[in-house]
C-alpha cells in the first residue's frame, strides 16, 4: 500500500523521515523516472547503472543517489532534481542541493544532475541531449 507524503507527515509530523522514506527503495515516488534513466544510459550510451546504492562522505553523512554507473570508468552518480532543488542555477539551489553537490566534489566523484525543468519533466529526448551535454557519446560514438 502506497500512502503520501502528505499523509505520513501528518501522521509522523517529521520532514525529514519522509524524505528517508523518499530514498528508501519501498517508496515508488520517483521510482519510475530512475528506470527511465537507467533504461536511457543502457540503451543510448552502454553504461550499466543501478540505483539503491550508498556512500559515505567525508564527513560521515551517508548519501544514497539516485543512480550509479557500474561499467564507466570513472564511476559516474547522476541525482534527477524536481522543482524543490532549484533550477541548477546559485540563486536557486538550496542549501540541501548545494551540500549535497559538495559533498560529491569533494569525494572527487563526477556527479551528473538532471533536472525536470531543463528536460521538460523528464523527456526521453532531453535526458539524452542533457546527458551528451554532460560529455557522455552514445554507443554510435557521438
Amino acid at each position: 500500500m502506497m500512502v503520501s507524503a502528505n499523509v505520513l507527515v501528518k501522521i509522523t509530523g517529521n520532514r525529514a523521515w519522509i524524505d528517508k522514506a523518499r530514498k528508501s527503495d519501498n517508496y515508488k515516488g520517483d521510482a519510475d523516472d530512475k528506470q527511465l534513466l537507467i533504461d536511457i544510459l543502457w540503451k543510448h550510451f552502454h553504461i550499466a547503472a543501478i540505483t539503491g546504492d550508498s556512500i559515505e562522505t567525508i564527513s560521515g553523512r551517508k548519501r544514497i543517489p539516485d543512480v550509479r554507473s557500474t561499467n564507466y570508468n570513472p564511476t559516474i552518480y547522476f541525482e534527477m532534481d524536481g522543482e524543490y532543488h532549484g533550477f541548477g542555477d546559485e540563486l536557486s539551489t538550496s542549501d540541501a542541493t548545494y551540500r549535497r553537490n559538495k559533498d560529491y566534489e569533494d569525494l572527487g566523484f563526477k556527479l551528473i544532475v538532471i533536472n525536470k525543468s531543463d528536460t521538460d519533466g523528464y523527456n526521453r529526448s532531453k535526458i539524452i541531449a542533457n546527458l551528451k551535454a554532460h560529455g557522455l557519446k552514445d554507443k554510435r560514438g557521438y
